[in-house]
């Protein structure tokens, strides 16, 4: 016991701790989490499963960009980054964007320069994207299992087109086999240009959608779009809308639509969502509509703009005997592999930095445990089980969220950290498939 504590965590040195960051990983990682508190000027990281502190060290800076994947034998891979484009506060264009990411305890990448990055979640390979000289810049691709790596130019295409943002979001596809670079325009909803490249073998391949009104293609080779098909009489408040699974064959040079599903979700701005394990599109609307993704058939519908009494019939008995109270405001709508969560909110923010003042992440933080503590405002999750799930099912539990630290004791059901025979584990909590 003594040993694993030389760099991971006493359990209560975490919880509760308002400086403590906690990531819990997905898909494949889904039954481990990074734990990190900053040290001095860097921090300390411990990567947890459910029989404790797996590994752990040090870093010389403070990341805001974690990610974590873990191999079938078991060893995590997992990367940390310090980047100045698309964090909290501005930075200017010199600063350092360290980037460090480990294979078990060892380095296997570390750079001062760097504009992204990622682990897959298998932990079988990783990617960064590297700035070069006269505002180039390159993908570097290295894929663990096979021991190869592969730089792809991508020119100026990827550069910043201001100081504080980028306008693409990178990340893998579904099957973790591309990297892909997407639109990420605020209003792009997934229409415009995407840019893949292989992690082994296979070509980079470049596609533009420009058909539809919402897009997410989950490779190169395959995608759900989403089409406005037939305008409503006043046409200002929706229609119904044609969702669509479309395969791309490269070699034929072929599109072809799997299957198609006409949807009215009333107003509707092009969003839709695919679950880690690929099974469930979320089309995401004044009405809220889940399908499988084989056949496309629907399983769930909720609307989000019923009126009160709807809303609590949907809730069922995590209503309790809240009444509309229980309601909150529904914030946002996610998936984690055959689990859906619905996140509510009850109460008043009013922890807002004043003028003339910088963000302090810690006030906030503290702002927010007052108004939980004091009853002034909370955050809950409404979950669904997705492999029992009906057009109008009820949650299958409600569970709260504390906003102020990822870093509490786990509120069981949902995943978490907790102490079992005074050592720190993560609990995963979700089912994955």
């Amino acid at each position: 016991m003594a040993q694993e504590y030389q760099w991971g965590f006493l359990p209560n040195e975490v919880l509760g701790n308002l400086e403590c960051t906690m990531v819990a990983g997905r898909g494949a990682a889904s039954a481990a989490a990074i734990v990190l508190l900053p040290s001095g000027t860097g921090a300390r990281f411990s990567v947890v499963g459910d029989e404790g502190q797996i590994v752990g060290g040090a870093l010389p800076f403070m990341p805001h960009h974690l990610h974590l994947g873990v191999r079938e034998d078991g060893l995590p891979v997992v990367g940390f980054g310090d980047l100045r484009l698309n964090s909290k506060t501005f930075r200017p264009m010199d600063s350092p964007e360290p980037v460090r990411i480990y294979l078990g305890e060892e380095v296997v990448y570390e750079s001062d320069k760097a504009r992204d990055f990622l682990v897959a979640r298998d932990g079988a390979s990783f990617a960064v994207h590297e700035p070069l000289a006269d505002g180039e810049s390159r993908l570097l691709v290295r894929n663990l299992e096979l021991g190869t790596e592969k730089h792809f130019d991508l020119g100026r295409e990827m550069t910043p087109h201001n100081a504080y943002e980028l306008s693409y979001a990178m990340d893998y596809t579904l099957d973790e086999t591309e990297v892909v670079f997407r639109p990420a325009h605020a209003d792009a909803q997934g229409i415009g240009t995407y840019r893949f490249y292989p992690v082994g073998d296979g070509m980079a391949r470049r596609m533009t959608v420009e058909d539809g009104m919402g897009a997410v293609l989950v490779s190169s080779r395959e995608g759900y779009l989403a089409h406005w098909h037939d305008i409503m009489a006043d046409g200002e408040r929706g229609g119904v809308w044609r969702v669509s699974k479309r395969r791309f064959d490269h070699q034929q040079g072929t599109t072809e639509d799997v299957w198609h599903r006409d949807l009215d979700p009333g107003w509707f701005g092009g969003r839709l969502s695919v679950s880690d394990n690929g099974r469930w599109l979320g089309v995401h609307g004044w009405e809220f509509h889940v399908l499988e993704t084989q056949a496309g058939r629907p399983v769930f519908r909720y609307s989000q703009v019923a009126p009160v009494a709807e809303h609590l019939a949907r809730l069922g008995s995590v209503a309790g005997d809240e009444g509309a109270a229980a309601v909150g405001r529904l914030t946002g709508i996610t998936f984690r592999g055959d689990s859906m969560m619905f996140y509510r909110q009850f109460g008043q923010l009013s922890c807002r930095t004043p003028p003339g003042q910088e963000y302090d992440a810690i006030r906030y933080r503290q702002c927010l445990r007052r108004l939980r503590e004091h009853g002034h405002y909370r955050s809950v999750f409404d979950v669904y089980d997705l492999n029992a799930i009906a057009l109008d099912a009820q949650p299958t539990y409600r569970a709260e969220v504390y906003r102020e630290t990822t870093c509490m004791e786990r509120n069981a059901p949902l995943p978490g950290l907790q102490t079992v025979g005074g050592r720190l584990i993560y609990a995963s909590g979700w089912k994955q498939r």
